[in-house]
């Protein structure tokens, strides 16, 4: 919802809160991409409700399959 950026911030948040490097992120990322909706048009309205008009389905499966590819380039690296 929030663009690639905030996934980073939300691991940096993490790993000051628990005191330690999360491990396994690639996989869990991809993990997380996986179980979101198919097509993302079902959260566009609860996500206009919140004030986010700028993001429709297009614009959400776009950002979910660039954070699912960048999570599989990782995993392959590793």
């Amino acid at each position: 919802m929030f663009g690639p950026p905030a996934a980073e911030e939300v691991l940096a948040g993490w790993q000051l809160a628990a005191g330690r490097r999360a491990a396994h992120v690639a996989y869990w990322d991809v993990v997380a991409a996986l179980g979101t909706l198919a097509d993302m048009a079902f959260c566009v309205p609860a996500l206009h409700d919140q004030g986010r008009s700028d993001l429709d389905a297009d614009l959400l499966g776009q950002r979910r399959d660039a954070f699912l590819s960048a999570a599989l380039n990782r995993l392959d690296a590793d």
